[in-house]
């Protein structure tokens, strides 16, 4: 950060509780600012969704952080194989489906990650979708276990590749009614801040 930079840095702060870690700096009033207007113009969510057991409640976060009208920058692995919105369950140790990384849960497809996306009232632009094909390490430490570690599991190659998009923080009152009254229920989707996006 230059000097006279606006950044604030914050550390250690979960994906999972964004909103609730940065409460006090969003509600604090500097120089006669309302509450909730400090919240962020642009959301990094870059190499991370793939590594956490909740995607949807780290997207939740991230909207309840940033303007209405904001960008969210995405970066994440995806499954290139289907045009379906479905997401893989990559496995527990020794139960892998597409990569033996083990702090890799989920992959989605890419319609998947635009639903999530529209699921936690961001807008995917669909014109900066970009989609690299890689490979992934598959199996490469398989000999070094014990074969009954891998049964019941069927194994498949999946495309992989990593997705990069930016979306857009859409008004709450541009969600339809009826879907607006469901993310509105807190206990079932947390940390989705409706009421100050």
């Amino acid at each position: 950060m230059g000097v006279g930079s606006h950044c604030i840095p914050y550390y250690n702060v979960s994906p999972y509780h964004l909103a609730e870690r940065l409460d006090v700096f969003f509600q604090e009033n500097f120089d006669l600012e309302r509450p909730y207007e400090r919240m962020f113009d642009v959301v990094q969510h870059l190499g991370l969704l793939y590594h956490l057991r909740d995607p949807l409640l780290s997207l939740s976060q991230a909207r309840s952080c940033i303007k209405t009208g904001g960008t969210l920058l995405i970066e994440t692995n995806v499954i290139m194989d289907t045009e379906e919105s479905l997401m893989l369950y990559n496995g527990i140790p020794f139960t892998h489906r597409v990569s033996d990384n083990y702090s890799v849960w989920w992959i989605p497809t890419v319609n998947c990650m635009k639903e999530m996306l529209l699921a936690s009232m961001f807008e995917p632009d669909e014109a900066s979708i970009s989609v690299v094909e890689f490979t992934t390490p598959l199996q490469s430490n398989i000999s070094r276990f014990p074969k009954q570690a891998h049964r019941g599991v069927q194994e498949k190659d999946y495309r992989v590749g990593r997705l990069c998009l930016t979306a857009r923080a859409t008004d709450p009152k541009d969600v339809q009614p009826e879907f607006l009254r469901e993310l509105e229920r807190t206990f079932r989707n947390p940390g989705l801040g409706i009421h100050h996006a």
